[in-house]
């Protein structure tokens, strides 16, 4: 994962102005005849110490076939990782899955709720196999 030729390495240190916009590159081994879903969220919602909105979902694509997300079906635009002020800084986490073939979300789905977003529950939910890749960045206000 590369924001503007900033890579992504297990941990990083990046900044606002770098991850206002979507990552220009998400790289990883994927079989072409898959598809796959990414999700981008903030585990440490509204402080790392005080995690009480569970995750708060910052980008969300199914249907990706291989790795060209791009091609995939947006269904959570990005959202720029925003940490309060007064907080520590966050950790903006990538998971891919593998998915048991292309997808549909249900109508109940709210999209607009991005808070209290259950990472394990939704994984469960659309039997999701994985993660298969990972990487994560922190970012302090």
């Amino acid at each position: 994962i590369e924001y503007k030729d900033r890579p992504v390495t297990c941990g990083n240190q990046l900044d606002r102005k770098t991850t206002r916009d979507p990552p220009t590159v998400v790289d990883y081994e994927a079989d072409e005849t898959k598809y796959y879903t990414l999700i981008m969220f903030d585990p440490d919602v509204p402080y790392p110490q005080n995690r009480t909105l569970q995750s708060f979902r910052h980008w969300l694509v199914e249907n990706i076939e291989g790795n060209l997300v791009n091609n995939g079906d947006m269904v959570t635009s990005y959202f720029r990782p925003t940490p309060p002020a007064d907080s520590d800084s966050h950790r903006y986490t990538f998971l891919i899955y593998e998915q048991p073939d292309s997808m549909k979300l249900n109508d109940n789905f709210d999209n607009d709720k991005r808070t209290n977003f259950d990472v394990p529950k939704f994984v469960q939910e659309r039997n999701l196999i994985g993660p298969v890749a990972g990487n994560f960045f922190f970012l302090h206000p």
